[in-house]
């Protein structure tokens, strides 16, 4: 399920932090309508990467779960992509903004100053 290659390849847990569109998928494992798309692995057992099945979400899987249902298999035939480009979730990562994109959208509306103050009470 994982090779001593392909480990090498994927970077560690929390390395993609922030890439969001950018973030590179190193593998692909599936199952029935399930996806498990890998950015970031641990070096041992935990993953984190975007779990596709009724959702789609980032979520951290250890690679012992995915052996132990014996049917999960991995893409031989994947090659490393750009999260936004994987035809299946591209819709997810498209609309989750990085942080920094966000808050400078955030700026550009007029905010109250408190929340409560929002409100047309009449």
């Amino acid at each position: 399920m994982m090779t001593k290659t392909l480990e090498k390849k994927i970077p560690k847990i929390w390395a993609q932090d922030g890439a969001w569109r950018n973030a590179m998928v190193y593998a692909h494992y599936f199952y029935w309508w399930w996806d498990w798309y890998v950015l970031e692995f641990d070096g041992d057992n935990e993953m984190f990467g975007i779990v596709k099945w009724v959702e789609i979400e980032y979520w951290y899987f250890t690679l012992s779960e995915l052996k132990s249902t014996r049917k999960v298999e991995r893409d031989l035939y994947w090659d490393m992509e750009k999260a936004s480009e994987i035809p299946k979730i591209k819709d997810l990562v498209n609309s989750i903004y990085p942080l920094s994109e966000y808050m400078d959208e955030v700026k550009k509306e007029a905010w109250c100053e408190h929340y409560w103050e929002c409100w047309n009470i009449d």
